[in-house]
């Protein structure tokens, strides 16, 4: 469970709500039949940044800055009847990503299976016969028991004896059925979750399906098997699974897992105001895929905290950059650059039809298209921007742009497999403006403009963001698989040998769960999902963020021009985040503040505001 609070230091709020989609018939849709979805919320949250460890640099033109960006349950805003630890259906990442998880273990896979089976399954039979042979012995060997009851007693053993044959020659057969990867997938599935079956769907709650979740019961088998094959020290690993965003619960954990920001204060050059220089100190978008490869153990706990790379040195050419972890977004220069604002303010006057966002949490530079003027927020005219259809069109649409970004599935999606290490995409809400083919594939969505579509309203005199209303939505990708299967007669041969080892108390008298264990392998697995390949979303958020009745009045006043309003200069450093990018507080006007600060330090008059854009 992810952990929320409010620490110290500057913060603004942003409504964030979360929205699940629980998968109510996992078995049929597995079987064929299109996935039924019952959304869920919305599962309120308040969103919150801290910026620390601010400086201020090139004589005032850029600003230096970490953030801490986290979260707080709000309940009164929760829908009636939910709760954040509501039990939820959704795809299963470390399954759906299980092939991506075995490219990360420098260890051959027949290896992985063969610890698999011997841990699970050899050891216990072995044990079992071990027991057999001993008995057998002492049997013939005590002078006190007449030749009837020996007899009797042998042929139980020899029976129990022939079971433990069947079962071992059971699982041969399984493991000859099919390739080593879905072999061990089943049977970790198995081992990892005993009595839920062996499915692409787990069980889980909402705020761990979001945020994430440590200790995920399939990379601890993982974990298992790395140290029954004595190789803990050479493979570090991990057992977490990261969410759709993060959060950072502290300063401390934001500084270990993110790096600084530079941005353009205007000061030289108005037009720049709030374009970065550097984000997570990179100008080109690399992420830690891979954190064990490079994670500072003493810096870090495993089961309590998430794992991330050494912190990115702008240096690095691109082998030292993914021999720590991380590794390039999309396919070209153009599509990893690191260019724009954060989309909390644009240079003055802000009247383009496009203007170009750094999206932080999609990892992509992008533009938002002017589509009209609205006057509905408290008389000011605004122009409101949306973003741009083509940016989510696939490669056949875009031929241009689309395979930069690996964008080959159905348009209206954007591709994040190469930084999930898991069939990710995100997309609109419901699959707004997308190939009608992903709505049709599951039942439950109706897109519409005004539920889930996004947009910035802009005041076009300042450049500043005055209303933000923010949806993306997060989806798998389900592909038809088929994992083997252990036959009926080798589960219960399995399930009388165990009944027998109670029955003729033996010390192994549990059995282990193999009873269980062959019970689960002989589920049928043959997952043939509709069309043989489907995107299941499984969350969408909401973030929205307005400026007061006051700001606006502020702007019609002339705020900008007069310097009376110093004491409310503040209401200007209202934020907005996520899939535009987290709102920082408006440099120039931050620098204002601290030149009256001075000023009043030193009983000096205040300055105008004009000198914050000297």
């Amino acid at each position: 469970m992810a952990k929320y609070y409010y620490g110290g230091g500057d913060k603004r709020d942003v409504n964030y709500d979360l929205y699940i989609f629980h998968v109510d018939n996992p078995v049929e849709a597995l079987n064929g039949e299109r996935p039924v979805l019952v959304q869920l919320g919305p599962y309120a949250f308040k969103q919150y940044f801290n910026k620390y460890d601010i400086k201020w640099m090139d004589d005032g033109d850029t600003v230096q800055y970490r953030l801490q960006n986290f979260y707080l349950f709000d309940e009164e805003n929760t829908g009636p009847g939910l709760r954040i630890d509501d039990n939820v259906t959704i795809p299963y990442a470390s399954a759906l990503g299980f092939e991506y998880l075995l490219q990360e273990i420098p260890i051959e896979t027949e290896d992985l299976l063969d610890a698999a089976v011997e841990d699970a399954i050899d050891s216990i039979l072995d044990a079992i016969l071990a027991e057999i042979e001993i008995r057998e012995q002492a049997v013939k060997d005590n002078p006190f028991m007449s030749d009837e009851r020996k007899n009797e007693t042998l042929a139980t053993l020899e029976s129990l004896a022939n079971l433990v044959e069947i079962v071992e020659q059971g699982v041969e057969d399984y493991l000859a059925e099919a390739s080593a990867g879905s072999s061990l997938l089943k049977l970790i599935l198995c081992t990892a979750l005993p009595g839920e079956g062996v499915s692409m769907f787990w069980q889980t709650d909402p705020v761990s399906a979001y945020f994430g979740w440590l200790n995920d019961p399939l990379k601890m088998v993982v974990q298992d098997l790395i140290d029954y094959l004595n190789l803990t020290d050479a493979v570090p690993w991990d057992t977490s699974v990261p969410g759709a965003t993060t959060n950072y619960t502290s300063e401390a954990d934001s500084t270990r897992r993110r790096d600084i920001n530079i941005q353009k204060t205007g000061k030289r050059n108005l037009k720049e105001v709030g374009k970065f220089v550097r984000a997570n100190n990179q100008t080109t978008q690399y992420v830690c895929v891979y954190p064990m490869d490079s994670q500072d153990p003493n810096n870090y706990t495993e089961g309590k905290e998430f794992p991330w790379c050494e912190p990115f040195q702008l240096e690095w050419n691109q082998s030292t950059a993914e021999s720590k972890g991380y590794v390039l977004v999309f396919a070209t220069d153009y599509a990893n650059r690191i260019a724009g604002t954060d989309a909390n303010l644009f240079g003055a006057p802000a009247n383009t039809e496009k203007l170009q966002v750094y999206v932080n949490d999609i990892y992509r530079t992008s533009y938002v298209k002017y589509e009209k003027d609205v006057g509905d927020w408290h008389g000011v005219n605004l122009r409101r921007y949306k973003v741009q259809l083509k940016d989510s069109w696939n490669s056949t649409l875009n031929p241009t742009e689309g395979w930069q970004y690996y964008n080959d599935a159905p348009s209206g999606m954007q591709n994040l497999t190469a930084v999930a290490t898991l069939p990710l995409f995100i997309s609109k809400p419901h699959f707004l403006d997308a190939d009608p083919s992903l709505v049709a594939s599951v039942r439950g969505l109706t897109p519409s403009t005004d539920a889930h579509d996004t947009y910035l309203d802009v005041e076009p005199n300042t450049g500043a963001l005055c209303r933000v209303m923010n949806r993306v939505q997060v989806l798998y990708q389900l592909n038809s698989m088929n994992l083997p299967e252990v036959n009926g007669t080798t589960a219960a041969a399995a399930e009388g040998l165990c009944a027998g080892l109670v029955y003729n108390n033996f010390t192994n008298s549990s059995c282990d769960g193999l009873d269980t264990l062959m019970q689960c392998l002989a589920v049928p697995s043959d997952w043939r999902v509709y069309n043989d390949r489907v995107y299941v979303p499984y969350s969408w958020i909401e973030q929205s963020s307005s400026a007061s009745s006051d700001d606006a009045k502020s702007i019609k006043e002339g705020l900008y021009q007069t310097d009376e309003y110093a004491a409310q200069i503040q209401l200007w450093c209202y934020v907005s985040a996520g899939f535009l990018a987290m709102m920082v507080l408006g440099m120039y006007i931050a620098r204002y503040i601290m030149r009256i600060e001075e000023a009043d330090k030193q009983g000096m008059p205040r300055p105008s505001i004009s000198c914050a854009l000297e």
